[in-house]
């Protein structure tokens, strides 16, 4: 469904620690440190990150809830990494749900100073930065995005006994460290869960680079299989 990872083929000696406490009821905190160590011509993304997490949800009647989270890392240059690295990466979340239907809204930063930036090798960002992939790797600058997102989960019906699920979201980018126009994009997402596991995912999305790229339009189609 997203695009290939930039990075091509490399080997890592990577370590993640994830630690979640839940004893407070109204949110959860996960404390977390991954330390990725790449070889050869990766070695500039060997980075060590260390961050926590809060977040929960508190339901104000039978039929809606609110969500919430919150969001800090910071990283540093790691392994054979020769880079001086000290960026920071932030994010704030609160979303409301009523009868299927969710609406969200958040706001991430991922620090930069015009030479190196907060990355994440790893990670998705088509899941994150939108659907058409302009941001796998962090700018320079860093990034700044402010989002919100409407989806509509239907209740079981006929043979879709998961329903259907339908999603509209809104990002608008901008650079961390000189607040530069990074552009926009408007991404939606049907997703039709199949019998026997199968799950059929279409989305689409609409990049305008506002002068920053060029602009980018995308439809994807996949099949998914569960087991």
């Amino acid at each position: 469904m997203g695009s290939e990872a930039p990075l091509g083929e490399f080997d890592s000696d990577s370590h993640l620690l994830d630690m979640t406490f839940s004893g407070l009821g109204f949110a959860d905190i996960t404390a977390f440190g991954h330390w990725l160590d790449f070889e050869d011509a990766k070695e500039a993304i060997s980075l060590a990150t260390y961050g926590v997490r809060v977040g929960g949800n508190t339901s104000f009647s039978e039929n809606v809830t609110v969500q919430y989270s919150v969001t800090f890392a910071h990283q540093v240059e790691h392994g054979e990494n020769s880079s001086d690295i000290s960026e920071n990466f932030y994010s704030v979340a609160c979303g409301v749900s009523w009868q299927g239907l969710t609406a969200k809204i958040g706001y991430e930063v991922l620090e930069g100073n015009g030479t190196v930036a907060f990355q994440t090798p790893l990670a998705t960002k088509h899941k994150f930065q939108g659907f058409a992939d302009v941001f796998l790797t962090t700018p320079a600058d860093g990034l700044k995005d402010l989002n919100a997102s409407l989806s509509f989960k239907s209740k079981p019906f006929s043979f879709l006994k998961k329903g259907i699920t339908v999603v509209a979201a809104f990002h608008d980018f901008e650079g961390e460290d000189n607040s530069v126009d990074l552009g926009t994009e408007f991404d939606a997402a049907l997703i039709l869960p199949l019998p026997f596991n199968f799950k059929v995912v279409t989305k689409y999305a609409d990049y305008d680079g506002k002068g920053f790229a060029a602009d980018r339009e995308k439809f994807m189609f996949g099949i998914n299989y569960s087991f």
